[in-house]
């Protein structure tokens, strides 16, 4: 038996644009609905414009609705199919080659964001403290694993690999840093020496990438962690980060990409959508402090969360639809009536 309330509800996600189907079950006020297409910001929409106040909302899709009234955000949750989530995950990456591909690619982009965000291509002479923004970015992840004992807090698996690709942002970012020292600092007007530099600077890229992936795959053959320990692995990563502020700490982040459930093409996947939103965000004025970070109620890595579920994570054009989606959804956004400039983050979260 269907409440009409609920009826209602369905109703109205299956008028959303998108939409080819939707299942539910009610028990104990609490409404689980599993959707097949649609946006996920429209469907939230039509669940909170139907569903009754007393009843709560489930599933592994969570997306906040403010209320035109009160102004407040309120979460919605939602599923969709398993078939659904089969298409979102990318292709097991097992084989060295193919995260070897990943990792180099990715120190590529990194490269490219710090030239746009850090000071140009002279950034590596800025000699910016990117081991902080590893510590901060590391206590961040912390908050998603729920360690607050004197509130009720859920671990959130999918915020938690975003941060640990914040992480990685800027641990690029010290790798490039002591290789710069290395290869770039010095002889920059002979152009027969640079051309020997780059060459140099590219087998030095080419070692760290092939490095990085023995470590992870060679962990992930041979660890096995409890939940309890995840959190005394962040503080002694976070310490070791301190403790050598010129190291990154490889083996460490390959510990965390382990426990986080991250393989290499997935990390590839969220590293070229985090990359994506960081080009964007300095595009829309990030660095003059006029970028509007939050809009319809959540804060653009919401919004970027939202549209990877939407994607195909294994399409090469992935860093290019997530900007075209990002610059519609902005474009979309309801204006404020006095906008003031947001406190500016360089280039991690």
């Amino acid at each position: 038996m269907i409440f009409p309330a609920i009826r209602d509800v369905i109703k109205e996600v299956a008028k959303v644009d998108g939409v080819t189907n939707v299942t539910s079950t009610f028990n104990d006020c609490t409404l689980k609905l599993t959707v097949t297409g649609g946006a996920d910001i429209d469907i939230a929409k039509a669940v909170w414009l139907k569903k009754p106040t007393t009843v709560d909302t489930r599933g592994d899709i969570s997306v906040k609705v403010k209320c035109a009234s009160s102004g407040y955000n309120y979460t919605i949750n939602f599923s969709r199919p398993k078939q659904e989530k089969r298409k979102m995950k990318t292709k097991d990456t097992t084989k060295h080659d193919s995260a070897y591909e990943c990792t180099l690619s990715m120190f590529k982009m990194q490269d490219s964001i710090n030239e746009v965000a850090s000071g140009g291509e002279n950034w590596r002479e800025k000699d910016k403290p990117w081991y902080r923004a590893v510590f901060m970015e590391t206590a961040e992840l912390m908050d998603q694993c729920g360690w607050k004992w004197w509130k009720k807090q859920e671990f959130n698996g999918q915020q938690a690999q975003l941060e640990l690709v914040d992480i990685w942002h800027f641990g690029m970012s010290i790798i490039l840093q002591n290789m710069s020292r290395e290869h770039f600092i010095h002889h920059k007007n002979d152009r027969k020496e640079n051309q020997h530099l780059k060459e140099d600077f590219e087998n030095t890229l080419d070692h760290k990438a092939i490095k990085l992936v023995a470590t992870v795959l060679s962990l992930r053959n041979t660890m096995r962690f409890k939940k309890t320990f995840i959190l005394e692995r962040l503080e002694i990563f976070a310490q070791e980060t301190l403790k050598n502020a010129d190291i990154f700490d490889v083996k460490g982040f390959a510990e965390l990409m382990y426990m986080f459930d991250l393989d290499f093409s997935k990390l590839f996947a969220l590293y070229t959508a985090k990359n994506a939103l960081n080009h964007f965000r300095q595009e829309n004025g990030y660095a003059s402090g006029h970028y509007v970070k939050v809009w319809d109620g959540l804060s653009d890595n919401e919004h970027l969360m939202n549209i990877i579920h939407r994607l195909n994570w294994s399409d090469s054009r992935l860093f290019y639809e997530v900007k075209d989606q990002l610059t519609y959804s902005y474009s979309k956004r309801e204006q404020p009536c006095q906008s003031k400039p947001n406190n500016v983050e360089e280039n991690g979260e």
